[in-house]
Protein backbone atom coordinates (compact mmCIF):
# COMPACT_ATOMS: atom_id res chain seq x y z
CA UNK A 1 0.00 0.00 0.00
CA UNK A 2 1.19 3.32 -0.84
CA UNK A 3 0.41 6.84 -0.03
CA UNK A 4 0.97 9.29 -2.74
CA UNK A 5 0.64 13.29 -2.72
CA UNK A 6 1.22 16.14 -5.27
CA UNK A 7 1.63 19.17 -4.10
CA UNK A 8 2.24 23.07 -6.35
CA UNK A 9 4.01 25.33 -4.46
CA UNK A 10 4.29 29.17 -4.97
CA UNK A 11 7.55 31.05 -5.67
CA UNK A 12 10.19 28.88 -4.36
CA UNK A 13 8.12 26.50 -2.42
CA UNK A 14 9.02 23.51 -4.07
CA UNK A 15 12.63 24.21 -3.23
CA UNK A 16 12.79 25.42 -0.03
CA UNK A 17 10.42 22.14 0.99
CA UNK A 18 13.05 19.48 -0.51
CA UNK A 19 15.58 21.79 1.22
CA UNK A 20 14.38 21.56 4.49
CA UNK A 21 13.58 17.76 4.05
CA UNK A 22 17.18 17.41 3.33
CA UNK A 23 18.24 19.76 6.48
CA UNK A 24 16.14 17.60 8.35
CA UNK A 25 17.29 14.17 7.08
CA UNK A 26 20.50 15.33 8.20
CA UNK A 27 19.91 16.78 11.66
CA UNK A 28 17.20 14.25 13.09
CA UNK A 29 18.14 10.52 12.01
CA UNK A 30 15.92 8.52 14.85
CA UNK A 31 12.86 9.54 16.49
CA UNK A 32 11.04 7.74 19.29
CA UNK A 33 7.33 6.48 18.87
CA UNK A 34 5.26 4.77 21.49
CA UNK A 35 8.84 3.52 22.87
CA UNK A 36 10.58 1.96 19.61
CA UNK A 37 13.09 3.95 17.89
CA UNK A 38 12.21 5.00 13.96
CA UNK A 39 15.17 6.15 11.84
CA UNK A 40 15.47 8.12 8.76
CA UNK A 41 18.34 7.95 6.24
CA UNK A 42 18.90 9.62 3.23
CA UNK A 43 19.80 7.10 0.63
CA UNK A 44 19.99 8.62 -2.61
CA UNK A 45 19.44 12.25 -4.17
CA UNK A 46 18.61 13.11 -7.65
CA UNK A 47 18.64 9.67 -9.27
CA UNK A 48 14.74 9.39 -9.50
CA UNK A 49 13.85 12.45 -12.15
CA UNK A 50 12.38 15.36 -12.09
CA UNK A 51 14.38 18.85 -11.35
CA UNK A 52 15.68 17.17 -7.97
CA UNK A 53 14.59 14.10 -5.83
CA UNK A 54 15.45 12.23 -2.88
CA UNK A 55 15.21 8.58 -1.97
CA UNK A 56 15.14 7.80 2.16
CA UNK A 57 14.07 5.21 3.84
CA UNK A 58 12.37 4.71 7.53
CA UNK A 59 13.37 1.84 9.16
CA UNK A 60 12.03 0.18 12.74
CA UNK A 61 12.59 -2.86 14.46
CA UNK A 62 9.65 -5.51 14.22
CA UNK A 63 8.09 -7.34 17.39
CA UNK A 64 9.39 -10.95 16.89
CA UNK A 65 12.70 -8.88 16.39
CA UNK A 66 13.98 -8.26 12.95
CA UNK A 67 14.06 -4.54 11.61
CA UNK A 68 11.90 -3.76 8.78
CA UNK A 69 12.68 -0.83 6.33
CA UNK A 70 9.93 1.20 4.10
CA UNK A 71 10.76 3.81 1.36
CA UNK A 72 9.98 7.18 1.10
CA UNK A 73 10.60 9.43 -2.36
CA UNK A 74 10.16 13.33 -2.94
CA UNK A 75 10.62 14.29 -5.93
CA UNK A 76 10.26 17.78 -7.78
CA UNK A 77 8.98 18.84 -11.12
CA UNK A 78 8.84 22.52 -11.21
CA UNK A 79 6.81 24.12 -8.94
CA UNK A 80 5.52 20.28 -7.98
CA UNK A 81 6.63 18.07 -5.15
CA UNK A 82 5.72 14.46 -5.50
CA UNK A 83 5.99 12.57 -1.94
CA UNK A 84 5.25 9.22 -2.28
CA UNK A 85 5.69 6.74 1.05
CA UNK A 86 5.21 2.78 1.21
CA UNK A 87 3.32 1.82 3.70
CA UNK A 88 3.63 -2.19 3.10
CA UNK A 89 1.16 -4.47 3.64
CA UNK A 90 0.36 -6.13 7.25
CA UNK A 91 4.04 -4.79 8.45
CA UNK A 92 5.73 -6.20 5.43
CA UNK A 93 7.58 -3.15 2.96
CA UNK A 94 6.40 -3.27 -0.74
CA UNK A 95 8.75 -6.09 -3.30
CA UNK A 96 11.30 -3.86 -5.00
CA UNK A 97 9.58 -4.18 -8.51
CA UNK A 98 6.23 -3.31 -7.43
CA UNK A 99 7.19 0.08 -5.72
CA UNK A 100 9.63 0.60 -8.50
CA UNK A 101 6.52 -0.14 -11.05
CA UNK A 102 4.05 2.52 -8.57
CA UNK A 103 6.68 4.98 -8.20
CA UNK A 104 7.23 5.35 -11.88
CA UNK A 105 3.44 5.03 -12.56
CA UNK A 106 3.56 8.25 -9.92
CA UNK A 107 6.14 10.39 -11.96
CA UNK A 108 3.73 10.13 -15.15
CA UNK A 109 1.06 11.12 -13.62
CA UNK A 110 2.93 13.75 -11.36
CA UNK A 111 4.56 15.05 -14.79
CA UNK A 112 1.54 15.30 -16.79
CA UNK A 113 -0.35 16.71 -13.62
CA UNK A 114 2.58 20.33 -14.13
Amino acid sequence: MYAETMTRYSANGAQEYLAELRQSLARCSSVQRDGITVRYRQVSTGQLGGDESILATRTYPTSNGPQITFRIAAIRFGDVVLVVLDQGWEGTPSPTATWDGFLATSIERARSWR
